[in-house]
């Protein structure tokens, strides 16, 4: 199909999409439709996926088919898979998966594939020897503490692992920092002792300008025998080496994103804080959604299905928001997670051919804790004027220690998930009335499992991956985060000569803050 007749196509597809948006029944009636449940609720590899609660119709969803079929979503994503140089303005591969298949020399090449399997060994045999709570390959070296250095990708997955499945066993106490506060620095230092002190520093360019700062503060902190309990995870280690000797640092790609990068060595503080057996089940998980993700066709594929349902959404609906609420406090940090994987990979308005998106991308991402949102996000939801869809995840699995805790969440999310298909009417009193018709979808995961936890993580990554294809941009680059990590370090070492780089706004805050 030549570019004229595709673009033709792709007119009449989105025409016909519009038309079906605004035929739709309202979402109560909807929801009586008899094969309604078999046609929007997807159960794979322990997640279950429910859309019923969706103006989708089923003329909708074979539009949404035809669309994916269109945009070629399964050529797309082999040619993933085949490390096809989907990352354009950086000229690179993206191959996240090689990083938790059983064989990476499936998806890389020989010599490559050696050496992801390497690191991968050895990042777990550091994690374990530090879930032990001793240095790598030293059982008389005791730790108490290990403090993790890394922003962005570099912390935010480590991090959620660390909420969502810790390791009851695990010995040290685990701080983690990204922000250069000294307030922050402070409180974990004061928890912390300097002598039995490890420190982990996960950047990718070992040039980030908050990370390094931490870094320098800890070495400080630490003392002359810094070097013997430092150690990081770089692509970088020349850069690293001033500060890490070179035994103590572990690989990373130039084909893996931060926000790709919790499977890979970037992952260590992960590691240790679930335990390495619980990481390599993670790994496992994660492995099958990636061979579902290529194997299953358009109207089975999970990933590919999330991403239509979100494109209806904020492309056929124009709505501008996102919700992504947990009823499990276990998942209290996967929306902030998942708010940099999604804001940073979309967050694009030039496609890869160079010409601009022709529709909005990126709805903003906002979430947390379902419970504490109904008191305070969930009233904008309810009754503001600028109404968006909303996910809402829980935890299936009868194995809380508290049943009736866990029940109580199940009913609050169910209760709110109703309230906001119908609304309530007040007749004689307008300002109680809620209109209801806010699209919501629901997640339950069988069990949290290490397992179930990867497969839904990387079908989440593979969303992404398919929704910038729909929108003709690259999920895998961030242009946008480096020039402000640029500004950030000339005005750390700015000189008279660089002044002419700061505009009259940006010097009068420097004399406010009597730089």
């Amino acid at each position: 199909m030549n570019q004229h007749t595709h673009s033709a196509h792709s007119s009449l597809l989105s025409q016909l999409l519009q038309e079906c948006n605004k035929q739709s029944a309202n979402i109560a009636q909807l929801l009586t439709v008899p094969a309604r449940n078999q046609q929007l609720i997807h159960h794979y590899l322990g997640l279950r996926f429910d859309a019923t609660r969706t103006n989708i119709t089923s003329h909708g969803q074979k539009l949404l088919t035809q669309l994916a079929q269109e945009r070629t979503l399964p050529q797309a994503v082999k040619a993933l898979f085949n490390g096809v140089l989907v990352n354009q303005s950086e000229q690179r591969p993206a191959l996240h998966m090689a990083l938790r298949a059983d064989d990476p020399a499936a998806l890389l090449a020989s010599d490559e594939a050696r050496a992801v399997q390497a690191a991968r060994d050895t990042m777990l045999d550091w994690a374990g020897d530090f879930n032990a709570g001793h240095l790598p390959g030293r059982t008389e070296r005791r730790i108490t503490d290990i403090i993790h250095i890394g922003i962005g990708g570099s912390d935010l997955g480590s991090r959620m692992l660390a909420k969502a499945l810790p390791d009851r066993g695990c010995k040290p106490r685990l701080h983690f920092i990204s922000a250069p506060d000294p307030y922050l620095w402070q409180h974990i230092v004061q928890q912390a002792q300097a002598d039995t002190t490890a420190v982990i520093i996960t950047t990718k360019s070992f040039g980030t300008p908050e990370t390094l700062a931490l870094a320098e503060v800890a070495r400080d902190w630490i003392g002359d025998h810094y070097r013997d309990r430092f150690f990081a995870v770089t692509a970088a280690p020349q850069a690293a080496s001033p500060l890490v000797p070179t035994e103590h640092i572990l690989p990373m790609w130039d084909w893996i994103g931060g926000r790709f990068s919790v499977w890979s060595c970037a992952g260590i503080m992960g590691a240790i804080a679930i335990g390495p057996e619980a990481f390599r089940q993670l790994l496992a998980g994660a492995a099958a959604m990636d061979q579902h993700f290529l194997q299953q066709d358009v109207g089975e594929n999970l990933p590919i299905l999330m991403a239509l349902y979100d494109y209806w959404h904020h492309s056929v609906q124009n709505y501008p928001v996102r919700g992504v609420f947990v009823y499990d406090q276990r998942l209290q940090l996967v929306p902030d997670w998942l708010r940099q994987l999604e804001m940073e990979s979309l967050g694009k308005k030039i496609q890869q051919d160079g010409t601009p998106v022709g529709q909005a991308t990126a709805p903003m991402l906002v979430g947390g804790s379902g419970p504490d949102a109904q008191h305070s996000i969930f009233q904008a939801l309810h009754q503001g004027t600028r109404p968006w869809p909303a996910e809402m995840i829980t935890v299936a699995a009868h194995d809380a220690p508290q049943e009736k805790l866990q029940r109580l969440q199940w009913a609050s999310m169910l209760a709110q998930a109703q309230a906001l298909t119908h609304g309530v009417a007040y007749p004689d009193h307008p300002e109680r009335q809620l209109p209801g018709q806010r699209p919501v979808l629901t997640w339950a995961l069988d069990d949290l499992q290490a397992s179930t936890l990867g497969s839904w993580l990387a079908a989440y990554e593979h969303k992404v991956y398919a929704l910038a294809c729909l929108w003709g941009i690259n999920a895998f680059d961030q242009w946008g985060v480096e020039e402000g990590k640029r500004l950030t370090r000339l005005l750390m070492h700015s000189t008279e000569q660089q002044e002419d780089t700061f505009d009259a706004s940006t010097k009068a805050w420097l004399d406010v803050l009597k730089w």
